[in-house]
């Protein structure tokens, strides 16, 4: 781990090494120019060097090559907070000063010479101790393969203690000549069976009756088997790449329990530089990828799954939180200013997890001006909260800081480094001077009470992300620059999202967000029919622009709309056949019809159509058309009847519906007719009213989804009868699929319920006996109350660690016997058997 923790600093320090030599500091560029090469050259080798070392098998640990490592760290670290400092001073003040100019070129020319004094102690000592100087791991360190069987058959001509068995064997054999015959030789591991055998097959006897004779090598295949499953037990345990494992520790800083959103764990390490753009993935991808293999390892588990089965909250459990916070500690990864005992010299992430803050407070003579992330869960004391302290901050994560109030954010806004700011409920205004965060790329006000928007925060030149639900302050003086600079200098990728009301504002300035992927707006009814009526032209305008710029079918863009009491008639407008969206989320109060242009997207994947009060049949029956479909969500309090027809929506993979109630006449409920959405994987229907499958409903359970279904989910408020009906359908199923009853507000972890309903051999069970197997997590929807860690969690957490840790690497390991990865044995029945505990 130490070596994720180097890696991680050198990825982001080699790129601000390069901007520092590219941007134009004419007069630091010449005096440092070769230092810094010098640095950068020397920086490029050490990560390659660990890079090809970690990937080799792991040698004898080496306290030279530990004690270097550290050093290096220490030294990335501090060249980084050099570079920070001038960026720092740059941005604010300029370095118009001779004498500023002068320290930072001797700090440079201090960090050469630090780096030339490591270079060489590594050599030195770790010729002294005997290690290679490229810590190359050795042969003794590899996996070894089995003796030929030649060397390791060849019989000694001292063996003793095998005449009487071969004996008995070689009369068996000549009892019935011409017989076919088979001999078990049975025994524990190292008895010399093999060896029995192999001196009976060369005895003189055998080769005068068996003319034509094999020795065949029974146990190749099961040796080939073991060292895979070596080298596998191996991967599971050391997640490969340095990426991996710094995300991995990076999860030390959320306390147990607490359930964190994928898409905020991504933003925050590309924020804090722990992915990067390789030759064939964007840092985006790289993210994304790092986030599946932690959960493919099981070492985040879901909380609670999207529509298209992705990950949306996660945690990580209990043991490999303790095991994340051992190593993060040691390592000096992260550090918990409450119940960690001995604080490092140089503290760079900080994570405050305390419910009584107030009761303790930060020594003044803690140095904090390194700190380049700072997390506060609860309360905090005042001197956590003086920001002035932080020089260096990159993230800043108040979400869920209970102290936190507007007189912060003015001391907040001077920490121009800032990249990743989220703030909490305590924020009701955002000053102007947001202005001065130029690097800021995540600003997310979800938490928040603010009504209204600056202006500056649109003008932010590497904002990609911004999260809340707020309108825009006035800015007609402004539009003009405003627009010229979305068009041509925005990065906005994310806005969710904007509320829309007689104002006119963040209509006309979408326009000109060229870079939008994703979208979220609220209208807000207004009783000045001309100015709604004016600000539904904008908006419909905007919305068709924002459409007609996905040109290219593999982009991910995504449009959420609540109309709520609106009018849906800024929606009536068509598209042509090469627009595309991947996404729709449509919510209103009553939604009459589907609007035309949903029907031309050619790849629509995603729909979601949310009414407080009924859905037409005219909306149901337009859905056929929507051809590309594999998530389909329809919530209303009341569902007109609707018939899927062989053939319709062919793509579908996920059907759900959610009715508050339906009325009594059978008509009212939907109709699925046989061999309709033949690739149907989820169906869901919540409500509580529903029939069984095939009495008066008309959903021919037996034909539908033929080969992929895999789960139900039903609401437990069905009657028992019901149930059964739908158990008895789903065990007619060819697939049987698994049928979850949940509650009202539960979430079913879509991908533990999909992998077990292969393999289940019910077909349906209650709510409260599900199987963990089966269903990994029902969790209740809606804000959670999260816990924050007290101050002597972690201290008795690692504590607790060695033996615990302990006892879970035993259960993992496999027994090793005279230095062979795994015992084998040979059976009764010739085949070798694997011992692991």
């Amino acid at each position: 781990m130490e070596t994720a923790v180097l890696s991680a600093v050198l990825r982001t320090l080699g790129p601000k090494l390069y901007a520092f030599l590219r941007d134009g500091h004419d007069l630091l560029r010449r005096d440092l120019e070769r230092d810094v090469h010098y640095i950068r050259n020397e920086l490029a080798m050490i990560a390659a060097a660990i890079e090809e070392h970690d990937r080799r098998p792991p040698p004898a640990a080496g306290d030279v090559r530990s004690a270097w490592i550290r050093g290096v760290r220490d030294l990335a670290c501090d060249m980084e907070d050099c570079v920070d400092r001038f960026v720092h001073r740059a941005t604010g003040h300029g370095l118009a000063s001779m004498g500023a100019r002068a320290k930072f070129a001797a700090v440079i020319q201090e960090l050469r010479r630090k780096s030339e004094e490591l270079s060489r102690l590594r050599a030195s000592y770790a010729a002294a101790a005997g290690e290679p100087s490229c810590w190359v791991a050795t042969g003794s360190s590899a996996l070894t393969l089995p003796a030929s069987s030649s060397e390791a058959h060849t019989l000694a001509s001292n063996i003793v203690g095998m005449d009487g068995p071969r004996d008995e064997i070689l009369e068996l054999i000549g009892e019935t000549q011409g017989q076919l015959k088979v001999i078990s030789i049975i025994g524990f591991g190292g008895l010399g069976k093999t060896l029995l055998a192999r001196q009976i097959y060369e005895s003189d006897a055998v080769a005068a009756q068996f003319h034509p004779r094999i020795w065949p090598n029974s146990c190749k295949a099961d040796v080939s088997s073991s060292l895979w499953d070596a080298q596998s037990c191996a991967t599971t345990w050391q997640p490969p790449g340095h990426v991996i494992k710094a995300c991995l520790l990076y999860l030390g800083i959320f306390p147990s329990g607490h359930p964190v959103r994928r898409k905020t764990l991504i933003r925050r390490w590309s924020a804090e530089g722990f992915v990067g753009a390789d030759h064939h993935r964007s840092s985006l991808d790289v993210a994304i990828d790092s986030f599946e293999e932690l959960v493919n390892r099981s070492i985040i588990q879901p909380v609670d799954v999207s529509s298209n089965t992705e990950v949306k909250t996660c945690q990580t459990h209990g043991m490999m939180l303790e095991f994340i916070l051992h190593k993060s500690i040691c390592d000096n990864f992260i550090t918990f200013l409450y119940g960690q005992a001995r604080l490092p010299d140089k503290i760079r992430c900080v994570s405050i997890q305390q419910n009584s803050g107030s009761k303790t407070r930060v020594d003044s003579d803690i140095d904090l001006s390194l700190v380049r992330s700072l997390t506060i869960f609860g309360k905090a004391h005042k001197s956590f909260l003086n920001f002035s302290r932080y020089k260096l901050l990159r993230v800043l994560d108040l979400e869920e800081c209970d102290e936190l109030e507007d007189e912060h954010l003015k001391k907040i806004c001077k920490r121009l480094l800032l990249k990743y700011l989220s703030l909490g409920r305590g924020i009701t205004v955002l000053p102007k001077e947001i202005a001065k965060l130029k690097f800021l790329e995540t600003l997310d006000l979800r938490r928040t009470v603010i009504k209204f928007l600056p202006i500056q925060v649109l003008e932010l030149p590497c904002l990609i992300h911004l999260f809340g639900v707020f309108k825009l302050q006035d800015a007609d003086q402004q539009m003009r620059k405003l627009k010229s600079f979305l068009t041509e200098k925005s990065k906005l990728e994310t806005l969710a999202g904007f509320v829309t009301d007689r104002c006119q504002t963040f209509p006309q300035l979408m326009k000109h967000m060229t870079n939008l992927a994703k979208v979220k707006i609220w209208c807000e009814n207004t009783a000045d029919a001309s100015s709604s009526s004016n600000s539904d032209v904008h908006l419909s305008e905007a919305i068709q622009e924002f459409i007609q710029r996905g040109t290219d079918v593999n982009d991910v863009r995504s449009l959420s709309l609540d109309v709520g009491e609106c009018s849906q008639e800024f929606l009536n407008f068509s598209l042509g056949d090469s627009c595309y969206l991947s996404s729709l989320k449509l919510k209103g109060n009553k939604i009459c019809r589907l609007p035309p242009f949903v029907t031309s997207l050619a790849v629509l994947t995603d729909l979601c159509l949310s009414s407080s009060d009924r859905l037409s049949s005219d909306v149901l029956a337009a859905l056929s058309n929507v051809r590309a479909l594999r998530y389909l969500k329809l919530i209303a309090r009341h569902l007109d009847r609707f018939v899927i027809e062989r053939g319709d929506l062919q793509s579908l993979r996920r059907l759900h519906i959610v009715v508050v109630s339906m009325t009594t006449m059978s008509k009212q409920q939907p109709e699925i007719q046989e061999g309709a959405l033949p690739n149907l994987e989820s169906f869901h229907l919540l409500c509580k009213d529903l029939d069984g499958p095939c009495g008066h409903g008309g959903i021919r359970i037996d034909s539908l989804g033929l080969g992929c279904l895999r789960e139900i989910v039903l609401d437990d408020g069905v009657r028992e009868t019901a149930k059964e009906q739908w158990k008895d359908a789903a065990r007619r199923h060819p697939k049987r699929p698994k049928v979850v009853f949940v509650g009202a507000g539960d979430v079913v972890d879509r991908r533990r319920v999909g992998a077990a309903a292969a393999a289940a051999p019910a077909a349906g069970e209650s709510n409260s006996a599900m199987a963990p197997a089966a269903v990994a997590s029902v969790v209740a929807a809606g804000d959670v109350k999260r816990p924050a860690r007290e101050e002597s969690d972690i201290s008795a957490a690692l504590a607790s660690l060695p033996a615990k840790m302990a006892r879970l690497l035993g259960a993992a390991s496999i027994h090793q016997s005279s230095g062979t990865q795994g015992e084998l044995s040979c059976g009764g029945n010739g085949a070798s058997q694997r011992h692991f505990s």
